[in-house]
């Protein structure tokens, strides 16, 4: 991610990387993460980027707001689902999107948007939706899939999927690990590998339990505080949020 890899926090006033993807992760088999879109987003003279996304139904994908923040008429934004590969599978043109009227770019918060592809998504074995619960199930171990660098040092490019499994934790935890300064509608979770971590190219990837329920979007970190603990839009939170603005999409 080249746009928005580093982004100022209103946490200490210091630097947090987000846009990212997922270092010492494990290879990935499609069929456990059938719901991963990996996203090429073109938008703006800086160049290009990419994100994670994932299917809420066959005609609408969920990702982070920033993703899409320096977007207007003119856009290139390619959706590929269905294969490990990075830029493989069942390419989609996303023709129009909407993101959260409440986003803020400097706290980052009410990071939410959701995509409308031009061509409808087939269901099959490595290509599925989500599911979308108010209250999430109460389980504190979750996994993220997404493509992008593995090593921090050297900017090397995951080439297939990558997972890591994550703890949830707190939120009273998250904020005193952020000492306070998260927004509203986020959540946190800590990789069970130390040594894994969310990196660059991952923002807008779900966070998931049980396989296909999704609880959270990929957000932003501070490195500072620790490389491995993420900040994730909490998607039950916006739960309504999400189910209404699909059907304004969808029928659009």
């Amino acid at each position: 991610m080249y746009y928005y890899t580093i982004m100022l926090n209103l946490i200490l006033g210091i630097e947090c990387a987000v846009e990212k993807l997922i270092e010492k992760g494990e290879n990935a088999a499609m069929k456990n993460f059938p719901h991963s879109v990996f996203l090429f987003v073109s938008c703006s003279s800086d160049g290009y980027w990419i994100c994670g996304a994932s299917i809420v139904n066959e005609g609408v994908l969920l990702t982070a707001a920033h993703c899409l923040f320096t977007c207007g008429t003119r856009n290139v934004i390619k959706a590929y689902v269905g294969n490990r590969k990075m830029g493989k599978g069942k390419s989609r043109t996303v023709q129009n999107f909407y993101l959260h009227k409440k986003y803020e770019d400097f706290s980052i918060s009410n990071d939410i948007a959701l995509m409308k592809v031009k061509k409808k998504i087939i269901f099959g074995k490595n290509v599925k939706r989500v599911a979308l619960m108010r209250k999430r199930p109460k389980t504190r171990l979750a996994q993220v899939a997404g493509w992008g660098i593995i090593d921090e040092k050297t900017k090397k490019p995951a080439l297939n999927l990558q997972s890591i499994k994550m703890h949830i934790l707190k939120r009273s935890v998250c904020r005193e690990r952020f000492y306070s300064r998260m927004p509203e509608g986020t959540n946190c979770a800590d990789s069970v590998n130390p040594k894994s971590a969310i990196t660059e190219g991952d923002s807008g990837s779900a966070l998931v339990v049980r396989g296909y329920i999704q609880i959270g979007i990929v957000s932003y970190k501070v490195p500072k505080i620790s490389r491995s603990l993420v900040v994730y839009t909490d998607t039950g939170y916006f739960y309504d949020w999400i189910t209404h603005n699909t059907k304004r999409l969808y029928c659009a």
